[in-house]
């Protein structure tokens, strides 16, 4: 039996190995990948937030109830003039950042399609509010102090710098007329990691108190997969604790959390948080590993559409006195969930268990490196089929001495 099942392998590695020798010769080449273009400005419609009202982050359970992180009251009219747009490039993504409201909202990932089709579109990840699919990023402030005007989702901010890309920082700079000027300096790096430091500087004679935040929204419920397997959802890390929670859990913590605000949250002093789908992932942390932070879920109902936003702050507002300023950094993660670009980040950047995004199942320390074998072996051969028939030989041949084993007490019974 066993020299069969060797005879086997060999066979269908040898009919695997022609085929893909034949496939590669006879394999339409695919058409090269298009110079990005500057895009003009499209004037998008301006969609007001919700109107229901959040904890602030921080905000101690049964505090008097702010609005949560980017929600402001409903405007009268949509803005008349379009708003600026900064260019997002590198090597991996294209997109936008807007000036008015600041938030990323336009990310495209160069190096995947929606299909397997070589003439397929690139895979859309952000996109702006006020669409169906309005999926995107924002930095602001919170008037913790409830007096100091802060920047809202109208808010035209000044922009210095530009297209934004892998040493070419742009920065953002408002000034509220009341002696705080806001500042947002955005920076990218050669993949997915996007980097932002908010500060405020009080010129003013009196103190202020402002609590900055950093938001992943989303405004509609994706469409999931449904495998018990595979998690699609809320997902964090906070001081080594994997929290998962999936969009109907999220919805069902929201109503019986309503009057908290958030369907979860927690203060932390390492950690991450975010919306994983099945390939791709957007996440936050913060910037200052010595900073501890308060991150959250949040399910918000809008007519009748349920509206998805995970957020971090400062673990308490920030006391500003006159003559100084204060600030907050953070990190978002948009893109494809590779498993060394997130081993990377988590070493590099020290974002802890970062890797834990993808979903390795409840025996992580089998699955994980049987990924990484096998996927060297694709890289070895480039064709999976060869490699799992490579790794299930070798792992017949690494058991061998024990299954032989069992045989020969078989054959004695």
């Amino acid at each position: 039996d066993q020299k069969r099942l060797l005879a086997a392998i060999a066979l269908s590695v040898g009919i695997l190995l022609l085929f893909e020798m034949w496939n590669r010769g006879n394999a339409p080449v695919p058409p090269p990948r298009p110079v990005a273009t500057q895009q003009a400005d499209v004037p998008l419609p301006a969609v007001p937030a919700p109107a229901t009202p959040q904890v602030a982050p921080g905000a101690a359970p049964g505090a008097p109830q702010a609005a949560g992180p980017g929600e402001t009251a409903v405007t009268a009219a949509p803005p008349a003039i379009p708003a600026q747009r900064v260019q997002v490039e590198n090597t991996r993504v294209q997109g936008a950042l807007t000036a008015r409201g600041l938030s990323l909202d336009q990310l495209t990932l160069r190096d995947y399609r929606e299909t397997v089709e070589p003439n397929s579109p690139n895979v859309t990840l952000l996109a702006p509010r006020g669409r169906p699919e309005g999926y995107f990023a924002q930095w602001g402030w919170t008037q913790a102090d409830g007096r100091t005007p802060v920047p809202n989702n109208d808010t035209d901010w000044t922009v210095t710098g530009g297209p934004l890309g892998p040493n070419s920082p742009v920065t953002f700079r408002w000034d509220n007329g009341q002696g705080q000027i806001f500042q947002a300096v955005v920076s990218l790096d050669a993949n997915y990691m996007f980097e932002v430091r908010q500060s405020v500087e009080n010129t003013s004679a009196e103190a202020v108190t402002v609590l900055p935040w950093a938001r992943i929204r989303r405004e509609r419920t994706p469409q999931v997969q449904g495998f018990f397997i595979l998690h699609e959802g809320f997902i964090a890390v906070q001081d080594g604790r994997l929290t998962e929670m999936t969009y109907s859990t999220g919805r069902d913590e929201g109503n019986s959390r309503r009057a908290l605000g958030s369907a979860w949250e927690n203060e932390a002093a390492e950690g991450w948080a975010g919306l994983s789908d099945k390939y791709w992932l957007t996440a936050l942390t913060r910037l200052d590993r010595n900073e501890r932070i308060r991150s959250a879920f949040r399910h918000i109902p809008d007519a009748g559409v349920d509206r998805w936003q995970v957020d971090i702050a400062p673990a308490a507002p920030q006391l500003i006195a006159p003559g100084q300023s204060a600030g907050f950094g953070s990190r978002l993660f948009a893109g494809a969930k590779e498993v060394r670009l997130l081993d990377d980040y988590r070493d590099r950047l020290h974002i802890q268990d970062f890797d834990k995004a993808i979903d390795f199942g409840w025996f992580y320390f089998i699955t994980k490196p049987f990924f990484y074998a096998l996927d060297y072996l694709f890289i070895l051969t480039g064709n999976f089929g060869v490699a799992i028939l490579i790794f299930t030989l070798a792992l017949k041949i690494l058991f061998f001495p024990l299954a032989n084993k069992a045989y020969k007490s078989m054959s004695r019974m």
